[in-house]
């Protein structure tokens, strides 16, 4: 997980995404006066969490965009990846999935260079939301198999890989078993923030199976609606 989504996480964790705003803030204003590049780096990513938090998502895509620009300076790649994923989340959400597309490719490259297992699978979930968008249900589904297949797999992430098995799915047992294991993986979960957009998820995609049986629940369009389920994602 980026650890840097929680430098403004315990008033984002209480609803208070504008105080969150403004620690981060102040974090970004201390950051530049010393000169800190990292540091900057790292408020303007909890700042820009912030503002999608509380619906500011071209604001968001702002500071994630100088934040990225700042770590790509300093060869911090891991790091600019978690940046990139955050951008490639609000593509998706926009239908800008070619733009998306080439963002996680840098992700998923970086993921095994760097040898992380929690951004390879957070970029395999996300590009199984875009290969669901695209109508291409049977390669999203083997992408999010193999992530609740992983033997070191996160367990926010495969929580939504089961979560979006499901919505891939054409309804029976077998999205009932999917749905039985997002709920047990969800109620695992421990990072606050990773645990409320998740279970969010997975409410609405229940409720979605009782109230539109047959209709696939478009996954895509929800990641920049309100409230922000960019924590199960990202």
């Amino acid at each position: 997980m980026d650890s840097n989504r929680t430098f403004a996480a315990p008033r984002r964790n209480v609803g208070d995404p504008d105080a969150a705003g403004e620690h981060a803030l102040r974090g970004i204003e201390a950051a530049r006066a010393a000169d800190d590049p990292f540091a900057l780096a790292i408020c303007l990513t909890a700042r820009g969490d912030a503002e999608e938090s509380a619906g500011g998502r071209e604001t968001a895509r702002g500071l994630w965009v100088e934040a990225s620009d700042t770590l790509r300076t300093m060869d911090a790649r891991s790091r600019w990846a978690y940046r990139a994923l955050r951008l490639a989340f609000l593509d998706v959400g926009e239908g800008d999935f070619d733009r998306a597309d080439r963002r996680l490719a840098e992700v998923e490259r970086i993921a095994a260079e760097v040898i992380s297992y929690d951004l390879a699978h957070a970029g395999a979930n996300l590009r199984a939301v875009v290969l669901a968008a695209r109508s291409r249900s049977a390669e999203a589904t083997t992408a999010l198999q193999e992530v609740v297949d992983s033997a070191t797999v996160p367990r926010h992430r495969r929580a939504l890989a089961f979560l979006a098995l499901t919505v891939c799915g054409s309804g029976g047992p077998v999205d009932e078993g999917r749905l039985a294991g997002a709920r047990r993986e969800t109620a695992g979960i421990t990072e606050p923030l990773a645990r409320e957009a998740v279970g969010r998820l997975l409410a609405e995609v229940a409720e979605w199976r009782r109230t539109a049986p047959g209709r696939r629940y478009p996954l895509h369009e929800r990641l920049t609606r309100s409230p922000s389920v960019l924590a199960a994602l990202c």
